[in-house]
């Protein structure tokens, strides 16, 4: 174990946090970049050599691609949040697309949080920027979202009767659009008109 006296490295143990984070100064509008965590750095495809020291949004950019981006103005916003308030900054899910090494921009999905950094005096001197990447999340759910839909049209919209039945009752759960058309008391069942 360690000498208690021996200087701890901050710098290595930011370095090393386990978030997607950014060390900001709070100058804006430039939110200039003053160090970044391994994982922020593995996840944006960057290096800390071409970043620190840079304006947040040169190397950020909102995606030119996407006409209806708002993740720019809504960082922006967040950040403008904390040097006003002095206090945290929860944002909601923001859709930020990141630059892969191809120059394509990837969509993405962040949970972010601004936090800043408040010496003795109550200056704020950092602005510490953490995002959970929930890209996986937010894709399955529009996957699923897209499924179900597409199970709602298509079996509504068929020519064929039928209907799916559940449990070991076998209790109607749905019935195709046909199916009610000819035998409108599998509709009642499932519209809960009547139990089976």
């Amino acid at each position: 174990m360690g000498s208690p006296n021996k200087e701890v490295d901050f710098k290595f143990i930011f370095h090393c946090l386990p978030g997607v984070s950014l060390l900001l100064s709070p100058d804006s509008p430039d939110f200039t970049i003053v160090d970044a965590t391994d994982k922020l750095l593995l996840s944006t495809h960057t290096e800390r050599k071409n970043i620190i020291g840079k304006k947040l949004f040169d190397v950020f950019p909102g995606n030119p691609n996407d006409e209806k981006a708002t993740g720019v103005i809504n960082l922006k916003y967040s950040l403008e949040q904390v040097i006003a308030s002095g206090m945290p900054d929860i944002m909601q899910i923001q859709r930020y697309d990141i630059e892969n090494r191809n120059g394509v921009f990837e969509e993405h999905y962040w949970e972010p949080l601004n936090t800043p950094v408040i010496d003795e005096q109550g200056i704020i001197k950092y602005i510490i920027h953490t995002s959970e990447n929930v890209t996986e999340k937010v894709t399955n759910e529009k996957k699923a979202k897209t499924r179900e839909e597409n199970f709602d049209y298509y079996f509504n919209h068929s020519f064929a009767p039928f209907a799916i039945l559940t449990g070991k009752n076998f209790v109607f759960t749905f019935a195709s659009s046909m199916l009610s058309t000819i035998c409108p008391y599998a509709l009642m069942v499932v519209t809960g008109v009547f139990n089976s």
